[in-house]
């Protein structure tokens, strides 16, 4: 992992093109890898900030001037909303090519939750956006169909960006992060126990899912299977049942090797492996061992 950060840190210094640099440093953010990146995505967009004349190359460029708006704003700069003034002055509010870019619309929707009080272009850019996406949301698919609930839904910069990875293949169990967070949370609020509160967070997480599986999705025969695997620790026993049960046993499979490098480190984590997996058959049991190792 550390090779591939020192990998991808110079990408943001060595791209020359403001727009791909937001792009760049927003996937970072939506990936939760900014914390990853923080000297050079603020000295990034230092560089963005300051660079006021022509920034894009394109005039009416809505996507990239709402992208830039809300970047900076959330990292702290100070940006007028005359920036985005030139997108709804005339008669009509915005000219038909951005209506049609649902991408552009989007990104003028998350830009505009950060209004402060008084600023009246993006209060109205908030209400024109969100009635554009509510007329084509049902005319979408795929990505722009996701990433348009989403931003009816609540604003990115509310959202909470760690996550599992399984509910894109496991849609009909419970997503329950914070809940989970804050179930860890009650547990262990000391400082120091950070470590405990991510490794309880994820387990929780999956106890969730791994329920919602045996509840609602699988036969009999699948889940005694299912169980076996798991038992035994047999990841070729897995292979024959259906998809979103291999998903749960990978990402069960990632948690505990995780969770046994964060207590033994470099030079003792796989003797705590075999504990882990034997305790992994009981939520109990494992939650007994975390709790006195990472103590």
């Amino acid at each position: 992992m550390e090779g591939l950060v020192e990998e991808v840190k110079p990408m943001l210094s060595k791209s020359v093109d403001s727009l791909a640099k937001l792009e760049l440093i927003d996937s970072m953010t939506k990936l939760g890898l900014s914390n990853l990146f923080e000297n050079e995505m603020k000295e990034a967009l230092e560089r963005v900030a300051s660079n006021n004349n022509g920034v894009f190359t394109m005039e009416e460029h809505l996507y990239a001037s709402a992208l830039r708006f809300r970047l900076l704003r959330q990292h702290g700069h100070i940006v007028s909303q005359n920036e985005l003034r030139r997108f709804t002055e005339g008669s009509i509010l915005f000219n038909r090519s951005n209506c049609e870019d649902v991408e552009a619309m989007i990104e003028l929707l998350e830009a505009s939750h950060l209004a402060l009080e008084g600023e009246n272009i993006l209060h109205e850019a908030k209400a024109f956006s969100t009635g554009i996406l509510r007329e084509r949301v049902s005319s979408l698919d795929g990505r722009l169909f996701k990433c348009t609930v989403h931003a009816l839904e609540i604003p990115l910069h509310w959202r909470v960006v760690e996550g599992s990875g399984t509910h894109e293949h496991v849609d009909f169990t419970r997503d329950r992060l914070v809940e989970s967070f804050l179930c860890a949370l009650g547990l262990s609020q000391e400082t120091r126990l950070s470590s405990l509160r991510k490794s309880l967070t994820k387990v929780v997480i999956l106890i969730l899912v791994i329920d919602d599986v045996y509840d609602l999705y699988g036969s009999l025969e699948e889940l005694e299977c299912f169980t076996s695997a798991i038992t035994r620790w047999d990841s070729e026993q897995i292979q024959q049942l259906p998809e979103c049960m291999k998903v749960c046993f990978r990402a069960l499979n990632d948690v505990i090797h995780e969770i046994a490098y964060d207590i033994g480190k470099d030079e003792e984590w796989h003797l705590v492996l075999p504990h882990l997996t034997k305790a992994v058959v009981s939520p109990r049991n494992i939650m007994s061992f975390l709790f006195f190792q990472i103590r």
